[in-house]
C-alpha cells in the first residue's frame, strides 16, 4: 500500500520538481517481525530511528533509477507522437534524462527533471531557442514546434511522469521501501 502522506510539484523555467512524501513514518508497507532476543533495545531505537527519519535518503537513489525509466519511456512517446516533414530530428531533447534527479531528506523524495543537458535550438534569423524555453515547451505542453511553426502537439511528457510517481512506479516503489526496509533492520 503506497501511502502519499502530501505531494506537490512545482515549474520553473527550465525546470519541473516533485515533492512526494512516500515514506510515512507509520510502518503500513510491511509487517516488521523482531525478535527481541536477538536485538539490543538501543539497537532496534536507532535502527527504527532510521526507518523513521532516514528513509528518503535510504530510498533516493533506486527512486532516481525509475524517474529515470519514466522519463526515458515519456520523451520516447513524445517523439514517436509525430513524424516530421520539415524538419529532421536532433533528439536533443533526449539528453534531459541524464538531469533527472532525486533527493531525499527525512521521510521527503524530491524529483527534478531540467534541461540543463540541452543544447540551444538554431533559430531563423539569428535567433536560437534557448534549452529552458525548449523544455517548457517540449516538456510541459507537449509541442513539436510552436507558435505559428507548431506542427503537432501530444500530450506533455511531465504528465506520463507525473502519473508514475503518483502511481508509485506501478508499485515498485514499495518494493524498494520494504527492502530498505528489511536490509536496515537485518544489519
Amino acid at each position: 500500500m503506497l501511502y502519499l502522506g502530501s505531494h506537490s510539484c512545482q515549474r520553473l523555467c527550465g525546470y519541473f520538481f516533485w515533492r512526494v512524501d512516500y515514506c510515512s513514518p507509520i510502518f503500513n508497507v510491511m509487517e516488521v517481525k523482531i525478535e527481541m532476543a536477538k536485538n539490543d533495545l538501543n539497537d532496534l531505537i536507532k535502527k527504527l530511528d532510521r526507518i523513521e527519519n532516514h528513509l528518503g535518503e535510504e530510498i533516493a537513489p533506486a527512486v532516481n533509477r525509475l524517474l529515470q525509466e519514466s522519463v526515458a519511456r515519456s520523451l520516447v512517446d513524445w517523439y514517436n507522437d509525430y513524424d516530421p516533414e520539415y524538419y529532421k530530428r536532433t533528439n536533443n531533447f533526449m539528453s534531459i534524462m541524464a538531469n533527472t534527479r532525486t533527493s531525499g531528506k527525512g521521510n521527503l523524495i524530491t524529483m527534478t527533471v531540467d534541461s540543463s543537458s540541452m543544447n540551444s535550438y538554431p533559430g531563423f534569423f539569428g535567433q536560437s531557442l534557448q534549452p529552458s524555453t525548449a523544455f517548457d515547451f517540449m516538456f510541459m505542453n507537449g509541442e513539436h514546434g510552436h507558435g505559428r511553426w507548431m506542427m503537432h502537439q501530444s500530450i506533455p511528457p511531465y504528465m506520463y511522469v507525473e502519473d508514475d510517481i503518483y502511481d508509485g512506479f506501478g508499485g515498485r516503489i514499495n518494493k524498494v521501501m520494504n527492502s530498505t526496509i528489511k536490509r536496515i533492520l537485518e544489519r
